[in-house]
């Protein structure tokens, strides 16, 4: 004897009275096969009203990275009519616009594909001007941001949409985990958890989204504006700190949206990173001169000596064997390296404009 679950049972006892009139008999058979083409319909309807998104990608010579990215994007458990993947090309000098253009010609080839895949090129230099770039062109009611060097989980895109279900939600930030370092960097920047999502972190004011892995309601640019697009970092906390002081909507950090990034793998891209983080952070202290954090005369004397230090301690690393150092004695030199960076851009961000 079959047993049929609750739903189902409830579904198939609603068919008795056609079963009647037809002078049919039922069977469990009967009633389970009802009660389960009765639930995919609700299925499809709850598909048909999900919002349309856009998913936004900005690339510079990603050549490395991009393809895995877009197929990501391209095989998300979410409707294929209900979303389209906009990669912005932001002036890259290696094959990362061929390998775009590469997709875009099989989207609209194939017959069986019809997600829709868009080619921008933008030949002004910056992420956020990309960025921008991307949203102006968008036609979607949700907004969805994703790094070139990021791979999406199969789930992304609906379980980020879900954590919408909350109308005072204007952004949903996702979980971002590094890719199986290839090296000791990559190691480090991993271990360092760099681009993990916290819904508040010591040295930052406010919660923000990170841009790797960010969602956005239209019309919250359409209240407060795009992103800062002369910055060359923080405009990704800029944005969600102007969303959160100009209106009443929130971010919610929700773990079941995941993205995989891949960090940067040599000490030169490391350096130049943290260097962009520092400016970002420079620019974020003055616009927002009255909520950040100030450092004390104390702590400006013991960063100063530490600076000072840093030629000394880093000799040793400099000229040695980097995959044969103790591990924890290579993270100390890493974490001295990454101060270097984080300062020098500090410096560097006090003659940009805001």
């Amino acid at each position: 004897m079959e047993i049929l679950s609750g739903f189902e049972s409830s579904l198939a006892c609603r068919t008795n009275e056609v079963y009647q009139c037809t002078g049919h008999k039922s069977t469990s058979k009967d009633k389970k096969i009802l009660g389960r083409l009765y639930y995919k319909g609700i299925e499809a309807k709850k598909m048909s009203s999900l919002p349309f998104v856009s998913v936004i990608t900005p690339v510079y010579n990603g050549e490395k990275t991009i393809a895995k990215c877009i197929e990501s994007l391209l095989n998300q458990d979410y409707p294929k009519d209900k979303y389209e993947v906009i990669v912005v090309d932001n002036g890259s000098t290696d094959n990362a616009s061929t390998v775009i253009k590469e997709f875009v010609h099989k989207s609209t080839s194939a017959q069986e594909h019809q997600r829709k895949i868009c080619y921008i090129h933008e030949p002004v230099r910056g992420s956020y001007k990309a960025r921008n770039t991307g949203i102006k062109q968008a036609s979607g009611e949700m907004l969805a941001f994703m790094d070139a060097d990021c791979i999406a989980d199969k789930y992304w895109l609906k379980n980020g949409v879900e954590g919408f279900s909350d109308d005072n939600v204007g952004c949903v930030a996702g979980t971002i985990k590094s890719c199986d370092p290839a090296n000791y960097v990559e190691e480090y920047l991993s271990e360092r958890e760099i681009l993990s999502q916290q819904e508040k972190t010591d040295n930052m004011p406010l919660s923000y989204a990170k841009t790797a892995n960010a969602f956005y309601r239209r019309d919250v640019f359409e209240r407060i504006g795009l992103f800062e697009e002369k910055w060359v970092s923080g405009g990704d906390a800029d944005l969600s700190w102007r969303m959160q002081l100009e209106t009443d909507c929130k971010i919610k950090f929700i773990t079941n949206a995941l993205v995989l990034h891949k960090h940067r793998s040599s000490l030169k891209a490391m350096f130049r990173q943290c260097v962009k983080w520092g400016v970002g952070y420079s620019l974020l202290s003055r616009k927002y001169r009255d909520r950040m954090p100030k450092r004390t005369f104390k702590q400006n004397i013991w960063i100063f000596l530490r600076f000072l230090s840093i030629p000394l301690r880093l000799l040793p690393f400099y000229f040695s064997d980097k995959d044969k150092i103790a591990k924890e004695r290579r993270k100390k030199y890493l974490d001295y390296i990454a101060f270097v960076g984080w300062e020098i851009g500090k410096i560097t961000g006090l003659v940009h404009k805001v």
